[in-house]
Formats: C-alpha cells, structure tokens, sequence
C-alpha cells in the first residue's frame, strides 16, 4: 500500500484498501493470456489503495497504486524537469514519484474535484506542489505561463472514445488537450495514450509543444 495514503471518505470520493491475492493474480493471469492479452497489467499480490469517485450513484475505481499503474506514467517519470503541470491529482503516485526526482523543481495539478483534493491535497503541503481546483479546460493560465512537460490524466478507461470530444469522459479528448497546450510545453504526454493508438495503429500524441 501507499505508505503515505490512508482509507478515508468524502462525499463523493474515498480511499480503499485493496487486497490481491497470490490466487486471484494467478486467476488473472490465466484470463488474461486466454484472451490474448499481456499478463504486465495484472496487479501482483499485495495491498493497495484504491481511489474510488461516485458516478451516478455508484463508486467508481478510478486510480489504484499497482506496478502497472507507475508503469503508464513511464514517459513523464523520464522525460520531466523544471516546472510540470499535471491534470489529474488521483491519488497523488505522479507527484510523489516526480518529488522524488531533483530535476523537477515546482508541480502544478490541476484537479476537477474539491473531494478529491481534500483526500489527497494535504499530503502535498509542505512541497513545491500547487494544487489548483479547477477543469482542466476551464482553467487560465498568464500568457507567459510554460511548463517543461505536462501530463494529461484526466480519463478512467482506456478506450478510443476518448479520441473524440462528442464520446470522450468528461468531453474531454486527448487532442483537446494537446491542442490547448501547444505552445506551452516542450514536451505532453497521456496517460493510456500509447495504448489506444496502438489498437487503431494510428499516429502518436505530438511529444512537443
């Protein structure tokens, strides 16, 4: 589990325990390779949290701290330095791991919901962390404002609706965001991005702004 992260709730966001067990990672597995799928995304044994969002009356998972999970950040973690910009908060894995790089020197998230921030925000507290409470889409930036890598993160499955903004969660697709911080960055990236292209065999997000 997250050693930082404790089980809490608000009213529309709460943080679980999750158990894999060595069985249900070999049941997995097993499922997996009978579909034709990679067994990389299986969460091996252990204990994690969950970050779970209500969505029309029922709760959601959103983010759970699995190997795999740090894995699909894998560009940022390389590529990030200076000042990034993030748009999700989650619960929190990006923005511990880039704290941990001396190479980046301020994280600012943007983060659509206040329970989400009020679960995970004070965490941050006492780091160059600004949290902004605002659609990522909706917030202004100063005309000068720049970052060095900005990470869009903002999606809960991985799935080619999220190309396009008539069927993309939240109406928000990748190439909405991209466009919108063209200019702004030297380099964006996607969570799940690499993932749905490879499915179309389609172009990549560009890597520069």
């Amino acid at each position: 589990m997250t050693s930082f992260v404790l089980p809490a709730e608000r009213p529309t966001a709460r943080l679980t325990a999750e158990v894999q067990t060595a069985e249900q990672a070999r049941l997995d597995a097993v499922a997996a390779r009978k579909q034709g799928q990679d067994t990389l995304s299986v969460i091996p044994p252990g204990e994690y949290v969950c970050l779970r969002v209500l969505y029309d009356d029922q709760w959601w998972p959103v983010m759970m701290d699995t190997p795999a999970e740090y894995a699909d950040h894998a560009d940022l973690f390389e590529h990030a330095r200076g000042r990034v910009l993030l748009h999700g908060l989650g619960l929190g894995c990006a923005v511990s791991a880039l704290l941990a790089d001396p190479a980046v020197e301020h994280i600012d998230v943007v983060e659509a919901s206040a329970d989400v921030i009020a679960l995970i925000g004070p965490y941050f507290r006492d780091y160059p962390v600004t949290i902004h409470h605002a659609s990522c889409v909706d917030k202004t930036w100063p005309d000068d404002a720049r970052w060095s890598y900005v990470w869009h993160d903002i999606w809960t499955e991985v799935s080619v609706d999220n190309l396009d903004d008539e069927t993309a969660e939240h109406g928000i697709s990748y190439g909405r965001l991209a466009q919108l911080f063209a200019g702004r960055a030297d380099r964006q990236g996607a969570w799940a991005f690499d993932l749905v292209v490879d499915y179309l065999d389609g172009p990549p997000l560009s890597a520069a702004g």
